[in-house]
């Protein structure tokens, strides 16, 4: 791990996993991230929106609050999500999609 992210309670949220926030922000912490962790994060941002409403969304409002307190962090994902985009062989319709959702996640996370 790269960054620390405090799951304390995170699992009650979401049973039986954690929350797709904390999903996405155990990949988007890595310096050094691998194909699989590009892959991980592309496909949860294709197949849930950036939102507040409900569980099946990527809460941004967690993130931002996670990425506030800690300039290393969110630089590590702000550049994370910079480049996924560009170099990830998503088809033509998820790449839109988590790139329309990476835009709204940049826009709720910016200091």
């Amino acid at each position: 791990m790269s960054h620390v992210i405090d799951s304390t309670g995170r699992l009650e949220i979401h049973p039986p996993t954690i929350p797709f926030a904390d999903l996405l922000l155990q990949k988007l912490q890595i310096v050094k991230t691998k194909e699989k962790d590009i892959e991980d994060a592309m496909i949860l941002l294709s197949e849930h929106d950036i939102g507040r409403g409900n569980k099946e969304q990527v809460k941004d409002e967690y993130i931002a609050e996670s990425l506030a307190n800690e300039c290393r962090f969110h630089y590590t994902v702000s550049e994370h999500l910079e480049e996924f985009i560009d170099k990830h062989d998503l088809n033509k319709q998820d790449n839109q999609a988590a790139s329309k959702r990476i835009d709204l996640f940049q826009e709720t996370t910016k200091k």
